[in-house]
């Protein structure tokens, strides 16, 4: 017992010492695998520390409490007892009939007895000389194996089994290697009375043996303690485990938080994780690029207000600026004939090209700063890319456009007028960037996915661009033209996005320009 409270004091003082350590190891304002290892080890140490120390002293008093003094040699004499009694009506026949040559089944009878044998062994074989048996008993015994081993134990009596009768053989052996046997009948009481004494004394001998060698060693409690160590060692590491994958991904939540707050939006929490927090660490994720494309989303929506404000000015300014100068045109003509308006060099004429240029570009200025809101109605796509084509065709030559329009592509809702403004825009800037050779591609098709949108693809196989270049395509007044505002990819985009669709282009230098477009069907 003193070596189970000695284990059990020095367990909880390296507890406390082990708590203290990863106590002072963790973050700041993380304790959270300090409580749990705490809590573990109470919930498994406080109920089984006194559980096993009271079935360690149950077990201990009840061996001393079923070992009464005295019962096992008191068992142990009852079977001596027993064995002389029966074997004393064998022992007196043989000290009492010296010579058994003469005797027969009566004088069996008058002593009781079944059988008499003598046998003489020498060098491991025996020759019976005499038997003399009753005529309704077994026979005389037979010295088999069995009985020569009881002899070579020099065993003086055993019980028999022949049928459902017990026989008691008394044996002698003498020095002139002579064995007599006598056999006569044991009651079954007798029998069942000695096998409950030999039961009897077999558990006392055991709980003598589990006294001597568990108790009184004291294995028993060191049993106990190692347990003990045991299931400390468990709770230890089950509370780490479990603490590692709660904690952690807090932790790595929490300082994902912190990035995010500071403005770090590319930010994310990269942790191994389950069940639960394997969903919250994926939502912090989805919610942290929400946000970046939020806000790119507003720097962009920003940049395009302030970018169609500056359009609106300028269309505002040039229009001011054309409208005195239209009339002063209007009155400098009237001093010309019609004669001296057709020649190259009258500078009227450069003067009213160059003012058409100027509106040109207040036009486009005024459409890229108001543009009108969007009237989905059913359409037919490929309808319009047939009747556009026709229109780009006559000045697109050697070019050539090929459709390939999709049979299966339905009617579906959307602003044919701004739909057809943004397909005139990309097949105007695809002839341009193929006015040497090559063709024109013009498909639609449905996607194989489930976004369920029709998908139109614009693809040339003009000089295409380069990668800088083809980061800032969708940006405002951003132009590789010389003549050009720069706002027709942004104005497309813009349409495209007011529709929900989506519009992406891949390029490369000398191959060509694949511009996809995706439009919902609902």
């Amino acid at each position: 017992m003193e070596i189970f409270i000695f284990w059990i004091i020095i367990i909880i003082v390296g507890f406390a010492v082990y708590s203290f350590i990863i106590s002072r190891r963790a973050p700041k304002n993380f304790r959270l695998r300090t409580k749990l290892t705490i809590t573990f080890f109470l919930l498994v140490l406080v109920p089984a520390i006194p559980l096993t120390f009271g079935v360690s002293v149950l077990i201990t008093r009840g061996v001393a409490m079923f070992r009464v003094p005295g019962v096992e040699e008191s068992l142990d004499t009852s079977l001596q007892i027993m064995k002389y009694l029966m074997e004393d009506k064998g022992k007196d026949f043989i000290q009492s009939h010296g010579d058994w040559r003469g005797l027969d089944e009566q004088d069996l009878d008058e002593q009781g007895l079944l059988y008499l044998s003598q046998f003489i062994i020498r060098d491991n074989r025996s020759l019976r000389i005499l038997d003399v048996s009753r005529t309704d008993t077994p026979g005389p015994m037979i010295l088999d194996d069995q009985r020569i081993q009881i002899v070579r134990e020099n065993l003086t009596s055993a019980i028999i089994q022949s049928g459902d009768r017990s026989i008691c053989e008394v044996y002698e052996f003498t020095a002139d290697s002579l064995l007599r046997v006598v056999a006569f009948d044991v009651s079954d009481e007798i029998i069942r009375a000695k096998t409950q004494i030999e039961e009897s004394l077999k558990f006392y001998k055991s709980l003598s043996l589990f006294n001597q060698s568990v108790i009184e060693n004291h294995i028993i409690w060191a049993g106990a303690t190692l347990f003990i160590i045991i299931l400390a060692i468990i709770a230890i590491y089950a509370a780490s485990v479990l603490s590692r994958g709660i904690s952690r991904p807090i932790q790595e939540l929490a300082q994902g938080m912190q990035r995010v707050a500071t403005g770090d939006l590319e930010s994310k929490v990269n942790v191994e994780a389950k069940n639960e927090f394997k969903i919250l660490i994926d939502s912090f994720n989805k919610m942290a690029t929400d946000l970046r494309e939020s806000q790119q989303k507003l720097v962009k929506a920003e940049r395009l207000a302030a970018w169609q404000d500056v359009a609106r000015r300028v269309s505002h300014e040039i229009r001011n600026t054309l409208t005195p100068i239209q009339i002063s045109m209007y009155r400098l003509r009237s001093l010309f004939d019609e004669a001296e308006m057709q020649l190259d060099s009258n500078p009227l004429n450069a003067i009213e090209e160059q003012v058409e240029s100027l509106r040109k570009i207040s036009e486009e200025f005024a459409q890229f700063a108001r543009m009108p809101q969007v009237k989905r109605e059913l359409n037919d796509i490929n309808q319009l890319i047939r009747t556009i084509t026709p229109l780009i065709e006559g000045d697109a030559k050697p070019v050539k456009i090929k459709n390939e329009l999709a049979l299966n592509v339905p009617d579906f809702p959307f602003d044919r007028e701004q739909i057809k403004r943004v397909l005139l825009n990309l097949l105007k800037n695809s002839v341009d960037a193929s006015v040497l050779n090559g063709n024109i591609h013009v498909r639609t098709a449905l996607t194989h996915d489930d976004t369920n949108m029709v998908e139109i693809v614009v693809e040339d196989e003009g000089e295409g661009m380069p990668p800088e270049t083809l980061e800032k395509v969708f940006d405002p007044y951003f132009t590789t033209k010389k003549r050009g505002m720069g706002l027709g990819l942004s104005i497309v985009k813009r349409i495209i996005e007011e529709h929900e669709g989506r519009i992406s282009i891949v390029s490369e230098k000398g191959v060509g320009t694949i511009v996809t477009l995706y439009l919902p069907m609902e």
